[in-house]
């Protein structure tokens, strides 16, 4: 305590931000955290709030922050993954019919639990961030009537009676969207993108389809009922075998970052994947791919010319793709190919080394493992 109200006496008139871990608090009420403590005596100047492994038992204590008039960041995180979710009951910026953070920019719940949304709008809240949330069909609405200028959301393993995916064209300033760790259908996932117009950048990651209603992942043919077209989309990140096999069905014609990643990918999944990239060679500056593959017989991984490429990083287990590749890409600045095994004989690598006239600077950073190239382009 004495600690604390010397920072905050020697920081002047500064903004304060705190974390606090309320893991040893159990039901006591703490002092530091009370009305006549000289932290509450300058919580306007409090900007970002971060609890940590806060309980139903002394979430209480937090009841004096609010109003939070000046706070930008509120951040609930919890060590634990297997207790139950932190109810949100006692937390007035879910529960006061008044504007509790008018300023707020950034909320990030983690194991939480709520069945109403904040009672107040958050007018001014630009980013959400939810995982391993449980939440009820009317938490979801709630959130989305009451949040109208959300540009970023972010859901990670999030429980509830429904998808939240549906509401998203609630939300008409939405430009970011990550889905991560669902269990819904691909069909699901395309309506998403039809109700959002305004996406600018789209990332998901493990989706599970328990609807039965498509032909097995690697029984895939390439043929779709129909195209969906996005002009909007800028940034796409993939991060699942069944995100891959969506892309069969979506063009994005802007597209210029494309960050894919898939395990034990093979035959038709790696087809649709290379006509994909294929498809938007044209406008691509930025290609991340991590690619893994299960099979004894090593799979080949050939990319177009890619002519507007800036940077390229590579990451492959299983799969041939040779360094001497990337020079072909002529608008290329920057490269980093990772592969595992290494080639069997040091010649492929120091092949580059000898390209005339010498257009990149590359390296071998060992530390880093003995299948890595990095390089850049030099300058005239």
């Amino acid at each position: 305590m004495p600690v604390v109200e010397l920072c905050i006496r020697n920081s002047g008139v500064a903004p304060l931000f705190l974390s606090l871990d309320l893991e040893l608090a159990f039901a006591q009420a703490i002092p530091i955290l009370q009305p006549c403590s000289l932290l509450l005596q300058n919580k306007e100047r409090i900007r970002e709030l971060d609890i940590h492994n806060a309980g139903a038992w002394n979430l209480w204590n937090l009841v004096h922050f609010w109003p939070a008039t000046n706070l930008v960041h509120f951040r609930i995180l919890q060590r634990s993954q297997y207790a139950m979710p932190l109810e949100l009951l006692e937390l007035p910026l879910f529960q006061r019919n008044r504007q509790q953070a008018p300023r707020l920019h950034t909320l990030l719940l983690e194991h939480c639990a709520f069945d109403d949304g904040p009672a107040h709008e958050l007018t001014s809240l630009q980013e959400l961030h939810m995982s391993s949330c449980s939440v009820s069909t009317e938490g979801f609405k709630d959130i989305m009537k009451t949040c109208p200028s959300l540009r970023k959301l972010v859901f990670k393993g999030v429980v509830g009676k429904e998808c939240p995916f549906t509401l998203v064209s609630m939300l008409p300033n939405l430009q970011e969207l990550d889905l991560i760790s669902y269990n819904f259908g691909i069909e699901r996932f395309l309506d998403t993108l039809r109700m959002c117009p305004n996406l600018r950048r789209l990332s998901f990651g493990h989706i599970t389809d328990n609807s039965h209603s498509y032909t097995p992942i690697d029984q895939v043919d390439g043929s779709w009922d129909e195209t969906i077209t996005m002009k909007h989309i800028r940034e796409l990140d993939v991060g699942s075998r069944e995100g891959i096999r969506s892309l069969q069905t979506v063009v994005i014609p802007s597209l210029t970052h494309l960050t894919l990643t898939c395990g034990h990918i093979k035959g038709a999944l790696l087809e649709i994947m290379l006509r994909f990239i294929s498809q938007h060679d044209k406008n691509l500056q930025y290609l991340k791919l991590t690619l893994r593959a299960d099979t004894p017989d090593v799979v080949i991984l050939t990319l177009p010319d890619l002519s507007g490429l800036v940077t390229l990083y590579i990451d492959v287990w299983n799969i041939d793709y040779h360094p001497r590749r990337v020079f072909k890409h002529t608008s290329l600045l920057k490269f980093y190919i990772q592969i595992w095994p290494p080639l069997p004989d040091s010649a492929g690598w120091e092949e580059i080394f000898h390209v005339e006239p010498k257009t990149f600077e590359v390296s071998c950073p060992w530390t880093k493992g003995p299948g890595v190239i990095e390089g850049r382009r030099v300058e005239a």
